[in-house]
């Protein structure tokens, strides 16, 4: 199939999951927090990263963590209303902002340093900040924007902090990676060839950047054994910003009336989000929707590891 017909074949696959999820999603359960992981009498406040954790699902998902009794340190690039009114939460030293540039690896690199330095160990680590059809750019590491930030940014400060990962799942008993990727896997591509630098359309670029997060994660839980513990998630199609570059119609569809009537709330989406931090006992490398297991499409073993070989390259070189 031509790139033009794939990419046509792609905003149409898209739109049609988006129409299904939106219809079954008005049907999923809010996940309940309970037999969750609580920490133990007597240790430290347990301590969480939210990407993108300033609006939307990840805002929704840091205010339950805090409920948690977490320290929550939220990493976002915002720097408007949205990141004002994180910091006017009245949550006292619970909650950290540190304001990093996704899309910049030596950003990432230079946080994780100063998280390193000053944590003891790092129980959950959400990796929620996303982009959606964004128009093609390469980033200053040369990475088109939805791989940079999705899967490279991520997969970074997961490498950087598995340390701190390790030591919380040892000492306390969890230390848990939930990266937050989306049903518009399932039209997505593992490409290998021009690796993080291919770009059909907005589409495509989104899905396949979901599908390579769900296939990274998986393998990463291989390469880690038991010492950390990484899931991915599906949480719902939510209003929001993210939709910020959707075409006209379809963007009043989703963030007008009908769209804040029937689809899911952020705060129902974080609800799921939150489940899989806490859930005492879980499905590790496996792919979620509403608290359960699906699988991912069917993937070449080749292919899968190829791209977490040229993952783990970027990381060795950063």
């Amino acid at each position: 199939m031509s790139s033009s017909l794939e990419g046509i074949w792609t905003i149409f696959y898209v739109y049609i999951i988006g129409l299904v999820y939106g219809i079954r999603e008005k049907f999923w359960r809010r996940q309940k927090l309970d037999d969750i992981w609580r920490p133990s009498k007597g240790k430290s406040q347990p301590v969480a990263i939210v990407t993108g954790g300033t609006s939307g699902i990840g805002l929704q998902t840091t205010k339950l963590l805090l409920e948690q009794g977490f320290r929550v340190i939220v990493v976002a690039r915002e720097t408007g209303d949205e990141v004002e009114g994180l910091r006017r939460l009245p949550v006292g030293n619970q909650l950290d902002l540190r304001l990093v540039d996704l899309t910049s690896l030596t950003a990432v690199r230079k946080l994780s340093e100063k998280l390193l330095a000053e944590l003891d160990k790092v129980h959950v680590l959400v990796c929620n900040a996303g982009v959606m059809l964004h128009p093609f750019a390469l980033t200053e590491d040369g990475y088109e924007t939805h791989m940079a930030v999705h899967v490279l940014a991520h997969a970074l400060l997961v490498d950087r902090l598995t340390p701190l990962l390790q030591r919380a799942r040892r000492l306390d008993h969890l230390g848990r990676v939930v990266n937050v990727t989306s049903s518009t896997l399932f039209a997505g591509r593992l490409r290998l060839e021009g690796f993080g630098k291919n770009y059909v359309n907005g589409y495509s670029a989104y899905a396949d950047s979901k599908l390579a997060l769900a296939v990274y994660s998986r393998l990463l839980q291989k390469h880690c054994n038991d010492s950390i513990e990484v899931v991915c998630l599906h949480p719902g199609v939510v209003p929001g910003h993210l939709y910020r570059y959707t075409v006209f119609p379809f963007k009043q569809l989703i963030c007008g009336l009908m769209g804040r009537i029937w689809l899911r709330t952020a705060l129902e989406a974080a609800h799921d989000v939150v489940y899989l931090c806490l859930k005492s006992q879980i499905s590790a490398g496996c792919y979620f929707e509403n608290g359960s297991v699906v699988d991912i499409p069917n993937f070449d073993e080749r292919t899968a590891n190829g791209l977490f070989e040229r993952v783990q390259s970027v990381l060795s070189s950063t």
